[in-house]
């Protein structure tokens, strides 16, 4: 990427807009120093301000942190600012240049441990390992897919039929009694499951348009 060619803007929901100041600020406190001093604590000990612009050198190294910059997307644009801006919302554009001094800001991006995302992970490897060994299972569990599969089957074939046989049944209804009775008319709404169930029956509604009133030819 060219150095000279600023980057895209980067919308911030909720995340931790970090002036370098306080977090220098933060490094020097007797609570950091309190938690760097502990046997097991693995940070590194501050005990001057050059070590704390050192440390939190090793931020945007690591990816934890970048700076940025706040910009405006409507700036050069003909349409009217808006009013308010969203709160938690910002819009920054991260900078090439990663410098630290008092003045400027960065953005934390560091989300914790992605313990939840590595359990996904494991668990669709180990659905896939589970397909491609379907032969090496026992007999009676392959027999159980089987048997589940059809069952599957039958109650797709079975929403299909009841959908063509509702479709049958309103437009006979519609020429006898209109304007027509539907069997289970929520079934396709978007509703929920139970929902899409109740009621077992309805008439089809009517709209009712208002009448149209042309104006008058005058010769």
């Amino acid at each position: 990427m060219d150095k000279s060619e600023p980057c895209a803007p980067y919308y911030l929901l909720n995340q931790l807009f970090l002036p370098v100041k306080r977090a220098l600020r933060a490094l020097q406190s007797p609570a950091y120093q309190k938690v760097s001093s502990k046997k097991s604590s693995l940070l590194p000990s501050i005990t001057s301000a050059s070590a704390a612009v050192e440390t939190f050198k090793l931020l945007p190294l690591s990816l934890l942190a970048l700076r940025v910059r706040k910009v405006d997307t409507h700036e050069g644009h003909a349409h009217a600012k808006p009013q308010k801006r969203i709160k938690g919302v910002w819009t920054v554009r991260i900078e090439q240049q990663q410098e630290v001094r008092d003045e400027l800001h960065y953005v934390w991006l560091y989300e914790g441990p992605q313990w939840k995302q590595k359990v996904y992970a494991g668990g669709a490897v180990a659905a896939i390992m589970a397909v491609v060994m379907f032969p090496l299972w026992p007999v009676k569990l392959r027999l159980g897919v089987w048997y589940l599969s059809m069952g599957m089957l039958g109650l797709i074939g079975l929403f299909f039929v009841m959908a063509i046989f509702r479709l049958i049944l309103f437009c006979a209804t519609v020429l006898v009694v209109p304007p027509g009775l539907w069997l289970y008319p929520n079934l396709f709404e978007d509703v929920g499951f139970f929902d899409s169930f109740r009621p077992v029956w309805g008439w089809q509604e009517v709209v009712y348009f208002p009448e149209w009133r042309f104006p008058k030819l005058t010769t």
